[in-house]
């Protein structure tokens, strides 16, 4: 199993990968800054995976691991292993702590697991910096609180408990962790009181499942990027009610949408995006779920820098030694 430097995109975090293996040549030995060398030291509590529980640390169980390479449904995957990876989200804050690492990752040898690599991350936001955000964010917006009691006080209020809602994903792992995000919905659904028809089609299916403009379902999960940082790809897409992917009949939206579309002063587009999403947030047209960060893994004799627009430009690239 290979483990190499990685690098993150610099709108979504900063990202520090410490490999921790024992087993080190004496080159590598002499080129440890005693810094590193005493996180190495506070670190090697955790070759125990039992102690990294014990301070809070959870398990993702599986090692995804392709030896020969492979894939799963229309993803290929390069020879390799990404590990047992444990996460301990109380350790995410403001400041890095070189003895608390937020996730550890372990090898399997056996029955048992090997500790290989230490990562710290930071959001952007938490280090003092601000990610770019697209043109029509409204910061006046904030999460729906996370409030199950309230959830099933609704249901029942709406005399809708135990009727099904049909919640359809895609089981290809196009988009990463896709059929367990989903899962998880579903699951939290059934706990609020609700009958869940979950539907995982491949890839193929699942497409002609969203954009079927003719028969809606309850609920659909979509994953979508935005790397030039304009709305009118998804607002027109999935906020417009004429859009391919939208499942609301709000003319306001849609008015708003289209003006947004045809203004040309950044601040008037601004100004309108704002108030489209606002009513989007209000009537609850989308629950937000998670926001991907592109990870890139490379050799050590690589130099290149990630793009914000996730574009992979090989004249960009160079490789040493």
């Amino acid at each position: 199993m290979e483990f190499r430097r990685f690098a993150q995109r610099a709108a979504g975090c900063a990202l520090v990968i410490l490999a921790v293996a024992p087993e080190r040549t004496q080159a590598q030995k002499q080129g440890m800054t005693p810094a590193l060398e005493s996180v190495r030291k506070l670190l090697d509590k955790y070759n125990d995976p039992i102690v990294a529980v014990h301070d809070g640390f959870y398990s993702s169980v599986a090692c995804i691991s392709y030896p020969s390479g492979g894939g799963e449904g229309s993803m290929r995957y390069a020879a390799g292993a990404m590990g047992v990876h444990f996460l301990n989200m109380g350790n995410v804050g403001p400041k890095l702590d070189p003895s608390k690492p937020q996730v550890l990752i372990y090898e399997p040898q056996g029955d048992k697991l090997r500790l290989v690599a230490a990562e710290w991350f930071m959001p952007a936001e938490l280090a003092g910096g601000k990610a770019p955000s697209i043109l029509g964010h409204n910061d006046t917006l904030t999460a729906y609180p996370y409030d199950p009691d309230q959830a099933k006080q609704l249901i029942k209020d709406a005399g809708a408990e135990g009727k099904t809602i049909t919640l359809v994903g895609e089981s290809s792992g196009r988009w990463l962790n896709d059929r367990e995000l989903v899962e998880a919905v579903a699951s939290f659904w059934k706990d609020a009181g609700l009958t869940v028809d979950l539907q995982t089609p491949e890839f193929g299916a699942y497409l002609d499942v969203l954009f079927d403009r003719e028969n809606r379902q309850d609920a659909i999960f979509v994953s979508s990027s935005n790397d030039i940082l304009d709305p009118s790809r998804q607002l027109n897409t999935y906020y417009a009610s004429d859009g391919v992917g939208s499942s609301n009949s709000d003319q306001q939206l849609t008015d708003l949408v289209h003006q947004g579309q045809s203004t040309l002063d950044p601040a008037e587009r601004d100004s309108i995006y704002q108030q489209a999403v606002k009513i989007a947030y209000d009537k609850a047209y989308f629950a937000f779920l998670v926001s991907n960060e592109d990870l890139y893994g490379m050799s050590e004799r690589m130099q290149w820098t990630p793009r914000v627009d996730s574009k992979l430009l090989v004249k960009e690239m160079s490789v040493t030694g």
